[in-house]
């Protein structure tokens, strides 16, 4: 399963949700923002049927990585993907409610609070935040 499951850069399934219409996020240049994401930096190059867990274990693999080196760096690479997904400035509204929309919680909250709130909820089922 993937990350974020709505509009996860990894993720090309037929939805019908309306979010899944949103164009990729591109920079400046041309190139989406996932593909300057943890995997990517590390030499990972995503297809169209990988989701987070089968790029971070093929990751640990080629690295050869013990448990304990799986498990800081498992929070190192969500780290990388969400700052590359939402940004590093978490001052932003509008980020945390795209987070809030991607893991489909409804209704959006109207503060950057009540945002954090509901992501430490998430936290529990999804290690996101």
């Amino acid at each position: 399963m993937p990350l974020i499951a709505a509009a996860h850069p990894y993720d090309d399934s037929d939805s019908t949700s309306s979010h899944d219409s949103t164009p990729d996020r591109k920079d400046a240049s041309g190139s989406s923002e996932a593909d300057e994401g943890y995997f990517a930096s590390h030499g990972i190059t995503a297809g169209p049927k990988d989701d987070f867990n089968s790029l971070f274990n093929r990751l640990a693999i080629r690295e050869g990585w013990s448990k304990t080196q799986r498990k800081k760096r498992r929070h190192e690479a969500i780290v990388g993907e969400v700052d590359a997904i939402y940004g590093a400035d978490i001052t932003k509204l509008e980020k945390w409610q795209e987070l809030c929309r991607d893991v489909k919680i409804e209704p959006v909250p109207g503060s950057i609070t009540k945002c954090k709130k509901v992501c430490e909820y998430m936290q529990g089922k999804v290690d996101l935040c």
